[in-house]
């Protein structure tokens, strides 16, 4: 798996081109991130989105969050806690940073990470 590019809006994994948020499982498959605003993900990153992070394949040793490109979004605090109960460590980023991050970790094959990317603000 390898996020090719990103921008506001608009996020590229693996030459498939998405314009919403995506949640990219530890296995590399990857899912548009259901609810919230029009066809883009709410700033609200809910304990959901994070669970959802851990079905479907390995659970992740890290979930890395991209906030968006001005890290407008959120972690809602139950999410957190969540992760820290199931000794998942969770780390909020810009977007910019987080896919940066994202292809380092999974280039290093050291952790089995996975990550919410929010395309816009």
């Amino acid at each position: 798996m390898k996020v090719d590019s990103f921008s506001f809006g608009t996020i590229t994994i693996d030459g498939k081109k998405y314009k919403c948020d995506v949640l990219i499982h530890t296995d590399g498959t990857t899912e548009n991130r259901k609810g919230g605003l029009l066809m883009f993900g709410s700033h609200r990153i809910t304990k959901e989105n994070i669970e959802r992070l851990t079905c479907g394949g390995d659970k992740p040793d890290l979930i890395i969050v991209g906030l968006g490109t001005a890290s407008a979004a959120h972690v809602d605090e139950d999410a957190k806690k969540w992760a820290q109960d199931q000794g998942i460590e969770l780390v909020e980023l810009s977007s910019d940073e987080a896919v940066a991050k994202l292809n380092s970790a999974w280039d290093s094959k050291e952790k089995k990470v996975a990550a919410l990317i929010h395309v816009t603000c």
